[in-house]
């Protein structure tokens, strides 16, 4: 259901769609619509949260991960998922 290719400081993450929706539920929809996600690692989410929650279309809502980051998603201008994620424990 959820695949991750590695190279040097790249990452490539596939996620199955109906999985993807589980996560997203926004996405839920009767037709077929092309989507990906691109994911941003940042060292100050709080305050691109603030900057951003009020200007954008919130995709989910700042949360914690059972996999350690802090993490909102949002849509850009074409309906495509930006996830802003912090590493929770940076020491």
């Amino acid at each position: 259901m959820f695949a991750i290719l590695k190279k040097d400081n790249t990452i490539i993450s596939f996620q199955e769609k109906d999985n993807i929706i589980s996560e997203y539920e926004t996405l839920k929809t009767d037709f077929i619509k092309p989507t990906f996600t691109l994911f941003f690692t940042v060292d100050n989410i709080d305050e691109i949260y603030k900057e951003l929650k009020d200007k954008v279309l919130i995709a989910k809502n700042m949360h914690n991960t059972f996999y350690g980051t802090k993490e909102f998603a949002i849509f850009d201008n074409n309906g495509n998922i930006l996830t802003i994620s912090e590493q929770e424990n940076k020491n």
